[in-house]
């Protein structure tokens, strides 16, 4: 049985209402720039790179004093927050990634859309255009909790392993030759 919060149909229901699907990262620069350009087309504002509700932002100011080693803490666990376990990438629907990010814009036609890299004065020259930006790759953190960074050798023949649930769930995806 599929915990709800992975279900495609439901998941496919809420990126009508611009909600990201649970697997894709909220700090990726990817997900930031669909959201920034989008806002922009939409006429709203985007504070915080749109990811941290106002009321928050005093805890987070705080949280900015505290020693590197807490702040490596607290960016750890909190990254764990969004990491999905590795045996539900097969429940990744690159459709439902697509209809999500589409979701973003206002559903106006237009003359061009731009499709690339993550880039800044892209997406800055896409919003002066009034033309939405797509990005070409989007990031799906996957729980590991053994992960030490003095073993890249290790991480890398780990998501060897684990990428293929992903890729025959979604035959359309490629993953960088750096992780495969």
């Amino acid at each position: 049985m599929q915990t709800p919060i992975y279900n495609r149909m439901l998941a496919s229901f809420m990126a009508q209402f611009r909600v990201a699907p649970p697997y894709i990262a909220g700090f990726d620069s990817g997900t930031a720039m669909l959201r920034a350009t989008a806002a922009y087309l939409r006429g709203d504002d985007f504070p915080r790179m749109g990811t941290l509700p106002t009321a928050l932002e005093p805890i987070a100011t705080a949280l900015n004093q505290l020693p590197p080693q807490a702040k490596e803490l607290i960016y750890t666990v909190s990254s764990a927050g969004e990491s999905i376990p590795p045996g539900r990438l097969g429940d990744v629907s690159s459709e439902v990634v697509s209809e999500w990010m589409v979701s973003e814009y206002p559903q106006n036609e237009y003359q061009a859309v731009a499709i690339g890299s993550a880039s800044g004065a892209l997406v800055h020259l896409c919003a002066a255009l009034g033309m939405p930006w797509l990005p070409q790759t989007f990031l799906i953190p996957v729980l590991y909790p053994e992960l030490h960074p003095d073993e890249p050798k290790k991480a890398m023949e780990w998501g060897r392993q684990k990428a293929q649930l992903l890729l025959d769930a979604n035959p359309d995806l490629q993953l960088p030759k750096i992780w495969v």
